[in-house]
């Protein structure tokens, strides 16, 4: 009996699309190991062990590509924070998320754009907010 890869046989346009570009990879894979042979500079092929934090420190959190990882937030505590959510909303609180952006309106009649840092309970049960101002790291 004759296997069924020999009574298979692949017809349409796609074959010959699809077999140009194997026969494209197949010369960039060549190119691409002929260049690996050549030898890199002395200063080059060393190689340096560097901490993670010593490489995020040396990146500017400027977008949102660069913004470094929250910890995962547990099932438990992501359920009681949004009992406490549902609670401060139905008492007509506002409650903000770590990370939103927002804008203050301040006696002197301006906008300031700030960032909710973190939130916590108060005394009574009341969700209190800590913001950062964008622009002022030292005033929270």
């Amino acid at each position: 009996m004759p296997s069924p890869d020999a009574a298979a046989r692949h017809t349409g346009a796609g074959v010959a699309r699809r077999q140009a570009h194997h026969e494209r990879m197949r010369d960039e894979r060549a190119r691409e190991a002929a260049a690996g042979d050549a030898e890199l500079p002395p200063e080059d092929d060393a190689v340096e062990m560097a901490s993670a934090a010593h490489v995020l420190d040396s990146v500017a959190e400027v977008g949102p590509n660069y913004t470094l990882l929250r910890s995962k937030e547990t099932k438990a505590k992501r359920r009681k924070r949004q009992r406490e959510d549902a609670r401060a909303a139905l008492d007509g609180h506002t409650v903000l998320s770590t990370g939103s952006r927002l804008e203050i309106f301040c006696d002197s009649e301006r906008w300031y754009p700030a960032t909710v840092m973190a939130r916590e309970e108060d005394g009574d049960g009341r969700i209190v907010h800590e913001i950062e101002y964008d622009g002022f790291s030292d005033r929270r």
